[in-house]
C-alpha cells in the first residue's frame, strides 16, 4: 500500500472494520438484540431468542437435485417438482422473536408439564381424533411431542399461554441460522442427529433427545421427530390445490431429505397426523 497509513488511519479504520465484518458474515449484517436470550413461558417451556436480521432462505437448483437423489433412497416416487417451492435461494429479513426450545409435549399440552400422580408411564388413546394418539394403538411417552393435532388446536394452546405459532420464515431462520445451513447442525446429513426414517424408530421420541442436532441458536428437534405447524398459508400458485397451512421439519416416518431446513409441506388445517405437532413463538 503506497499511501500514508498513519495519516489516513482515522478515515480508514471504520470503513475497513465494516468491510471485514461484512465479509466475515458472507454478506449478512451481524445480528444484535438487547432482549434476554432465554425466557420461561407460562407453561414452563424455555424460549430462545432469535435476533432480528436477514437470513438465507430457500434452496438452489443444485441443492434440490441433491435432495431428490437423497429422498429416492426411501421414497422412489419423489420428483424434483416436489421441492421446487423452495426456489429461489434468497435473503429475507425477519424481526427478532422467541421460539420454543422444543416441540410442545403431551405432558405440556394436557398437564402444563405437571403430570398428576397415578397416571400410567405412557399416554395412550384409542381415539384417532384425540391429540397425542399414536398409530396402531401404541403408547407415547409423556415427554414426546403432542402429535395428531389440528392447526386450530395448536394455535389455541399457544394463545392460551401467551404465545402464537411461528411463521414459516421465523421457523426456517430458527432452524438454519443466517447462512442457510441445509440441516440445523450443518450441511451434511447425519442420521445420528435426528429421528427420521433412517433411525428406524417409527414413532416420535422424547422432545430434545437429539441435542447434537441443535440449530445455530440452540433450538432442538428442528429436523425430524414430528412435522410442525406454522401460521402461513401454502402458496396456491405453486401446486393449485387450495388453502393449506405450511408445515416444517419432517417427521419420524420421512427420510432425511424432508428434514432439510428449507423443505416445507402443506396440509389442510383440520387434518390430523401422528407425525404432526407444533411449537410456539412470540414477539419480544
Amino acid at each position: 500500500m503506497t499511501w500514508n497509513f498513519r495519516k489516513n488511519t482515522r478515515f480508514f479504520a471504520l470503513p475497513a472494520l465494516l468491510l471485514i465484518l461484512f465479509a466475515a458474515s458472507n454478506g449478512f449484517p451481524a445480528e444484535s438484540s438487547g432482549s434476554p436470550r432465554v425466557l420461561i413461558g407460562k407453561d414452563g417451556v424455555r424460549l430462545l431468542l432469535i435476533p432480528a436480521g436477514a437470513f438465507r432462505k430457500g434452496s438452489t437448483r443444485l441443492e434440490i437435485q441433491a435432495a431428490v437423489k437423497m429422498a429416492k433412497r426411501q421414497h422412489p416416487v419423489v420428483r424434483p417438482e416436489w421441492f421446487e417451492d423452495e426456489l429461489p435461494a434468497r435473503k429475507v429479513f425477519v424481526p427478532s422473536f422467541y421460539i420454543d426450545e422444543t416441540e410442545i409435549t403431551i405432558s405440556r399440552y394436557y398437564w402444563k408439564g405437571k403430570r398428576p400422580r397415578g397416571l400410567k408411564r405412557s399416554f395412550k388413546s384409542l381415539s384417532s381424533l384425540m391429540p397425542g394418539w399414536s398409530i396402531v394403538g401404541r403408547g407415547s411417552p409423556w415427554d414426546a411431542p403432542v402429535a395428531n393435532i389440528r392447526w386450530e388446536e395448536a394455535a389455541a394452546y399457544c394463545r392460551k399461554v401467551g404465545r402464537r405459532l411461528p411463521s414459516s420464515d421465523e421457523w426456517e431462520k430458527a432452524a438454519r441460522g443466517i447462512h442457510g445451513r441445509i440441516f440445523p447442525w450443518g450441511n451434511r446429513f447425519d442420521p445420528a442427529r435426528l429421528n427420521s426414517y433412517e433411525a428406524g424408530v417409527r414413532s416420535a421420541v422424547a422432545a430434545g433427545r437429539y441435542s447434537s442436532g441443535a440449530s445455530p441458536y440452540g433450538v432442538l428437534d428442528m429436523a425430524g421427530n414430528v412435522w410442525e405447524w406454522t401460521t402461513d398459508w401454502y402458496d396456491p400458485a405453486s401446486r393449485k390445490i387450495g388453502r393449506r397451512r405450511v408445515i416444517r421439519g419432517g417427521g419420524w416416518g420421512y427420510g432425511g431429505a424432508f428434514a432439510r431446513t428449507a423443505n416445507l409441506g402443506a396440509v389442510w388445517p383440520g387434518e390430523r397426523h401422528p407425525s404432526l405437532g407444533f411449537r410456539c413463538a412470540m414477539s419480544p
